[in-house]
């Protein structure tokens, strides 16, 4: 993205909680 870091933060933690998700799932 070209949003600056608070679009890369925002992307990451969703990145993040998929995974959490996948791996309780």
């Amino acid at each position: 993205h070209v949003g600056g870091d608070e679009c890369n933060i925002n992307e990451h933690r969703s990145l993040v909680a998929i995974f959490v998700f996948t791996e309780f799932f």
